[in-house]
């Protein structure tokens, strides 16, 4: 696991920073996000809502999780891309 945000910076650069830094893992809950950003899971769902740069779902216990966008396209399976685009959730 990867240390917990620490610079100072704007919370979507600290939430793209930690997801792109993780090479093992490429989904995290939101409520992960918040706690190593030190922010609240209300703010990063505005930043998730409100920036290209990420993606959403939702895991198998039905909470949200969050990818950048750019790891999404590259690594995801394209059958998770076609079940995520016609649930009109991802991509």
């Amino acid at each position: 696991m990867k240390a917990e945000v620490k610079e100072p910076m704007d919370l979507e650069t600290a939430i793209y920073t930690f997801l792109e830094s993780d090479e093992n893992n490429r989904w995290y809950t939101v409520d992960k996000l918040a706690q190593v950003t030190g922010s609240t899971s209300s703010d990063i769902f505005k930043v998730i809502n409100n920036s290209d740069l990420f993606v959403s779902s939702s895991n198998s216990e039905h909470e949200p999780i969050v990818a950048t966008r750019d790891r999404f396209r590259k690594e995801e399976p394209f059958f998770t891309k076609l079940v995520g685009a016609l649930k009109n959730r991802i991509d």
